[in-house]
């Protein structure tokens, strides 16, 4: 029971580290997005933070496989894709449609699974210490009830060694 929290807890924590580290590579990308406003129409570029303050996201795109490397590679390719951004022109919050979110997609591909597999690895490596350590509590554990139960087993055939006058 008490394992099976803990791998839970880890696996959740290590979840929101690989988010929380995603949202940090965009911080740190160096793309430009070319928006274009749903509004009023205008075009301009929004940097890496801008991406990553926002959440809202309209999209509509087509998974494709490829094989490259012996590997089976699916990617979305985006025919639309809008977030929304702060427009410079009309003042608001509102949706812009990202026009080179393919571009962007592919150039962050790769710090993604660099970065996805990293938490991975801490997830399995972490996932081990706890059963291993589970483990070894669970073995003395084990032991200690063994030990009491040939205790309990002792005095009870004294008890009845006793009550019968058996010697």
């Amino acid at each position: 029971m008490i394992m099976g929290v803990l791998l839970l807890g880890w696996v959740i924590f290590c979840a929101i580290q690989w988010i929380r580290h995603g949202k940090d590579l965009i911080f740190k990308g160096d793309f430009t997005g070319q928006i274009k406003c749903v509004k009023c129409g205008h075009t301009y570029t929004a940097g890496p933070a801008e991406f990553a303050r926002s959440s809202m996201v309209r999209s509509r795109s087509i998974s494709k496989t490829e094989v490259r490397n012996g590997m089976f590679i699916q990617r979305p390719k985006y025919s639309y894709y809008a977030r929304k951004f702060q427009c410079p022109f009309c003042r608001k919050r509102v949706y812009g449609q990202v026009l080179n979110i393919n571009e962007i997609s592919d150039r962050m591909m790769a710090p993604a699974i660099k970065s996805g597999m990293r938490w991975l690895i801490y997830m399995c490596i972490g996932g081990f210490a706890i059963m291993m350590v589970m483990d070894v509590c669970i073995h003395f554990a084990d032991q200690a009830n063994k030990r009491r139960v040939d205790e309990l087993r002792q005095e009870y055939y004294e008890d009845l060694k006793e009550q019968y006058d058996l010697d």
